[in-house]
């Protein structure tokens, strides 16, 4: 009786084991990679007393990213949870464009709103500090020159 609990214990943390790990694996995919091009980032202020100041878009080519962008970027990963929907609230729409001119749609994690299969999200924490980071890089380069 004692072999066959220790068999059944066994059994269950090797079940439990593998299939969270198997889960987090299989839902985060690399945002940025070797073919990437392009990133836009569309921000939506949510409602704003200025429909002028709703929008606001970050366009940056590969040509203009530095290295320690280039790097974030590539550290950036999709996430299955936690996703929210936000209902006035700054969201996040990130564009990458890959070499054949393919546009691939990431949002962020509290824009998961409605149907959401299919869909890929960013943790919006990381794209507000790859904005601030992509930003000061800008900032400084104009000071520069």
């Amino acid at each position: 009786m004692k072999h066959i609990l220790h068999t059944i214990f066994a059994f269950s943390l090797i079940a439990c084991g593998g299939s969270s790990s198997d889960d987090t694996q299989k839902y985060q995919v690399a945002m940025w990679d070797e073919s990437s091009q392009r990133v836009q980032i569309i921000q939506d202020n949510g409602n704003v007393l200025n429909p002028n100041s709703r929008y606001v878009t970050y366009d940056f080519t590969l040509d203009s990213l530095s290295a320690k962008s280039k790097e974030t970027l590539l550290t950036i990963d999709t996430i299955s949870s936690p996703l929210t929907c936000a209902e006035d609230a700054v969201t996040y729409e990130l564009i990458i464009t890959d070499e054949t001119g393919t546009d691939t749609s990431y949002l962020s994690n509290n824009k998961a709103c409605n149907n959401i299969e299919g869909l890929h999200f960013i943790d919006i924490e990381e794209i507000t500090l790859l904005i601030e980071k992509i930003s000061e890089e800008f900032i400084f380069s104009d000071i520069e020159e």
